[in-house]
């Protein structure tokens, strides 16, 4: 069986690993967070929500990123620029400004019973 390494750089330091001590983590945990962040900033919105609810890491990376909820609220503001500029002078952030419509649509649609 032939041995496969990987390169990595982390925190400043170069390593190598072995492709088979690295392979059980997930990516996050063995790459730098702003290589995360940049995986991540590849999901559309559905997406990036189903994919913080994957693990307590991926949810602290996804979660604290205003540049991730930025970059999709932008894409929105295009629709509801009005929405999105008032979210944003009220002092909330991009993750809110962008989930706060979608959250009230549900709950219009889909009104708890009492």
């Amino acid at each position: 069986m032939q041995h496969k390494s990987v390169f990595l750089l982390r925190e400043g330091r170069a390593s190598l690993k072995s492709l088979e001590a690295s392979s059980s983590q997930n990516f996050a945990e063995t790459l730098p967070t702003e290589v995360s962040v940049k995986i991540f900033g590849e999901l559309d919105a559905e997406s990036l929500c189903r994919a913080s609810r994957t693990c307590k890491l991926w949810h602290s990376i996804i979660d604290q990123s205003e540049h991730l909820w930025r970059q999709q609220c932008l894409l929105v503001r295009a629709i509801c620029q009005r929405e999105v500029d008032s979210d944003r002078s009220d002092g909330l952030s991009w993750k809110v400004s962008l989930l706060l419509p979608w959250t009230l649509t549900k709950h219009t649609k889909n009104p708890e019973k009492p």
